[in-house]
């Protein structure tokens, strides 16, 4: 099993926008190949933090989901768009093998 969390602190007025498109690339992922879960969480209290989990069932089906966020129009990309406009500071990635 693959999994990526990826910590963002961002403005607390933009929130509303996040989840807007959060609620988008969810939908679309949970639906992609080898997806497990695809979650936006955000730890009580800290209206300035959100982090996206996803888990899946190979590290290639990970890669597959993010091989062209590079490209406008694709999912990833345009999440990234409305996250970095968002932020506050630069995200933490930690794409990570499960071990247990």
């Amino acid at each position: 099993m693959y999994q990526c969390i990826s910590v963002s602190h961002i403005k607390p007025e933009c929130k509303d926008e996040v989840i807007k498109a959060g609620l988008i690339i969810a939908k679309e992922t949970r639906m992609q190949e080898g997806n497990l879960s695809y979650n936006i969480v955000q730890p009580e209290g800290r209206d300035d933090i959100l982090i996206v989990t996803e888990r899946w069932e190979t590290k290639a089906n990970f890669e597959a989901h993010v091989a062209h966020a590079n490209e406008e129009g694709d999912l990833v990309f345009e999440f990234g768009k409305v996250m970095e406009a968002a932020a506050s500071a630069p995200p933490e990635l930690y794409p990570s093998e499960v071990l247990i």
